[in-house]
């Protein structure tokens, strides 16, 4: 043929996969032997080719408060954040959020613990928080609690990682500011006896 003496280039190019991979990885393109109507070209052996490919993926959790800030009332307003994965895990992405019971409710539990996971089918998919704030009967004026975040992972990118808050502060800790709704009333009662020895004016 023509080509016989020119030879052919054979272009090769990545998969842009969502998985955060070492930098270089390896793979290995293996050829057939020859095929060819003239025996002597054909079965002929030919040399696999070793490529090297660069990621562009970095593992990473990004949480994202509403308005940057996460703020809630006893008396009732809530708030909402959101937490989503950065790259495919290999593993499943078990996510444990703990908080003060006394003050804050979290997706509705009132335990002290939220727990959600992450898996390889729905880890770009954004999981909403929800906030609300205990309303008891104590006068503590405005305070805050705290959401401590801690991820764990068969996928060792994930395991411990720590999270990207707003795009700025590299924490698994959120601060949840709380408004009260107790007033404190001081109330004076009079104890001067009016009758039997004393007097009130």
């Amino acid at each position: 043929p023509a080509n016989a003496t020119t030879g052919i280039t054979v272009s090769v190019r990545a998969v842009d996969d969502p998985i955060d991979e070492t930098t270089p990885h390896s793979t290995t393109i293996t050829t057939a032997t020859t095929v060819s109507a003239t025996p002597r070209f054909n079965g002929l052996a030919v040399a696999d080719v070793t490529v090297d490919i660069t990621d562009n993926d970095t593992a990473g959790v990004t949480i994202t408060q509403t308005g940057a800030s996460t703020a809630v009332t006893e008396s009732g307003t809530t708030d909402t954040y959101t937490i989503v994965l950065d790259t495919q895990p290999t593993a499943t992405v078990n996510v444990a959020i703990t908080f003060p019971a006394a003050d804050l409710i979290v997706n509705g539990d009132t335990d002290g613990t939220f727990n959600t996971t992450f898996t390889t089918g729905n880890w770009d998919t954004a999981q909403t928080i929800t906030v609300a704030a205990v309303n008891d009967r104590n006068f503590e004026g405005d305070h805050s609690g705290a959401l401590d975040h801690a991820f764990t992972s068969a996928d060792a990118l994930y395991q411990g990682i720590t999270a990207e808050v707003d795009g700025t502060t590299n924490t698994n800790t959120i601060t949840v500011s709380i408004t009260d709704n107790e007033t404190m009333q001081l109330v004076w009662q009079n104890l001067i006896p009016n009758g039997k020895g004393g007097a009130v004016e």
